[in-house]
């Protein structure tokens, strides 16, 4: 047994007061008396301070557990919104490391199954920073198109805010890409088949098997290139129903982890094992993306006064007058995204996703960026724009490089860049030179976060 590399330590405890001692002893000791949490998700992260396995009283962890645990309740129980029960106080769990050659599903399932936990991932060091989005783009990854997995896209419990997209098709982010066994083969597939489109979460629906699933997990993670990855045990013919019970826990503001957890729990009776970077799934809620939306309205207005027409139901989630001001409606957004009412699907999940399927179209006087370049030649100590003039030879020559608005000095092309939208994996830069030349790459000048200079080679013609 899994427990027994735990030596004797909490040998007495029932499975859920072990869990309980188990969570407590990777987050807060037995002397801490409060979760130290502002939200009612509160997210602990979990560790195992020692190298050896625990040891003394278990009794003291589970009862420190049950302590901070009934201390959350009381001071998030009482607080009003419309989000129903997506604000009950629960907790949620980032594995840091799995220790004591613990295999890493039944530390999840073991503290998954204490008081209060509503989920548990493994947290990943490296990030890819994908944001959250709504509507919810779903696209399942097949080997064609006329699989029977492809009859989950014939219909959604919930239209207003689910898309069900071709992965080759997908002009926007998916957030959620679904492949077909576990996650080798979901990661050969994607390595294979990968789509264009930035994803935010790959879901393998096969068991995370053999000597290291996380590992496995996260090979699925890279080749998607997605910041969270998830073994979700789901047969085809329960796949549609556990999509549309995903959908409705992230409708009412649940963490993307808390909603794969309640899905997979309610229609495949067993948890999901998930790797994730840092805070992307406390991110991926859709309070979260209402504010977003709401950026992007700001972001797109030719004016703040200019006029948003909402529907009244929008109006009334948004709590603002039906012909409010755009900046009206972001402000509201992002000052009221928390109190939405969650609670109700046709609400503001609907709304929102309405709202972000619209798609203002931006001011390109306000938004617009360009790939800009300006060459400067070696001057004394220091370099000075070549300007409208030839390069001398056998001198030496930088060229800088960044994304962003216009800039004085700096040519750019007609053409917006990046566009439509960043390539997650970065750009590669080609250098010409007339005459033959040397290369000495430097990084770029500026930044940007589209990472448009992953690479650069300079050549003659």
């Amino acid at each position: 047994m899994s427990r027994e590399r735990l030596g004797g330590w909490g040998v007495t405890l029932s499975r859920p007061d072990l869990a309980a001692a188990l969570a407590a002893y990777g987050t807060i000791g037995y002397e801490q008396r409060s979760f130290q949490a502002e939200r009612p998700d509160a997210e602990l992260e979990w560790f195992a301070p020692h190298d050896a396995p625990p040891a003394g009283d278990a009794t003291r962890f589970r009862d420190a557990w049950n302590r901070c645990l009934a201390e959350h309740r009381q001071k998030h129980g009482g607080a009003s919104s419309g989000a129903g029960q997506a604000r009950e106080p629960r907790v949620r769990l980032a594995v840091r490391a799995v220790p004591w050659d613990l295999p890493p599903r039944w530390l999840v399932a073991t503290l998954a199954s204490a008081s209060g936990v509503s989920a548990v991932h493994l947290v990943e060091v490296e990030g890819s920073s994908v944001a959250w989005d709504w509507p919810l783009d779903v696209a399942i990854l097949e080997e064609r198109r006329s699989t029977r997995l492809g009859a989950a896209r014939a219909s959604s419990a919930y239209p207003e805010f689910v898309r069900m997209v071709w992965p080759h098709e997908a002009t926007d982010q998916i957030d959620l890409l679904i492949v077909p066994g576990g996650p080798a083969a979901g990661a050969d597939l994607a390595r294979r088949r990968r789509p264009a489109a930035r994803v935010h979460t790959v879901v393998a629906l096969g068991p995370a098997t053999g000597r290291d699933p996380v590992g496995a997990l996260r090979a699925l993670r890279h080749a998607a290139r997605a910041g969270a990855a998830a073994a979700c045990p789901v047969e085809p013919a329960t796949l549609q129903s556990w999509i549309g019970q995903l959908a409705r826990e992230l409708a009412h503001d649940r963490t993307l982890d808390e909603a794969l957890f309640a899905a997979t729990r309610a229609r495949v009776r067993t948890i999901p094992l998930v790797v994730a970077e840092p805070g992307a799934l406390r991110r991926a809620r859709a309070a979260v993306a209402a504010i977003a939306v709401g950026k992007r309205y700001r972001v797109a207005a030719p004016n703040a006064a200019a006029r948003a027409p909402l529907p009244a139901i929008e109006a009334e989630a948004m709590r603002v007058d039906g012909r409010a001001s755009v900046e009206d409606v972001a402000r509201a957004m992002a000052a009221q995204a928390e109190a939405f009412d969650w609670e109700h699907e046709d609400h503001a999940a609907s709304g929102v996703a309405r709202m972000a399927a619209a798609k203002p179209a931006p001011d390109p006087a306000r938004t617009a960026t360009y790939l800009q370049a300006q060459v400067l030649e070696r001057s004394g100590g220091g370099f000075e724009p070549v300007i409208e003039r030839t390069l001398a030879p056998a001198r030496e020559h930088r060229i800088d490089v960044f994304v962003g608005r216009p800039r004085e000095g700096f040519a750019r092309p007609e053409a917006g860049f990046p566009a439509p939208e960043p390539r997650p994996e970065g750009y590669d830069l080609t250098v010409v030179s007339p005459i033959p030349c040397s290369r000495q790459s430097r990084g770029s000048s500026g930044s940007t976060s589209a990472r448009t200079a992953r690479a650069t080679s300079a050549r003659s013609l």
